[in-house]
């Protein structure tokens, strides 16, 4: 399904940086965020129903993350603030 996926969004224009488990990371400018991410779930809806013989499809969430931030999940969340303080790096509002 994901690799369905990518093919599905490369063929729209789209710049997959990497997956990750059941997602993809995308890069656009940030004038074409809201156009990117509609084509976005569309793709893996699509793809979706390509893998599951149109029987179902599967729910999409999007995660904006912005420069200079990074996407990170709550597990990782200790780990990148320590590092992160170690580093000197910037963190999110929220402390991520």
């Amino acid at each position: 399904m994901l690799r369905v996926a990518v093919l599905l969004l490369a063929a729209k224009g789209v710049w997959v940086i990497a997956t990750v488990h059941d997602s993809v990371l995308i890069e656009c400018d940030t004038r074409d965020v809201a156009k990117v991410e509609a084509i976005a779930v569309d793709c893996m809806r699509e793809a979706s129903r390509i893998a599951l013989w149109d029987r179902l499809e599967v729910r999409t969430e999007v995660t904006h993350v912005d420069h200079p931030y990074h996407y990170q999940d709550e597990k990782g969340r200790a780990y990148w603030t320590r590092l992160a303080g170690l580093l000197q790096l910037p963190l999110d509002d929220d402390g991520g």
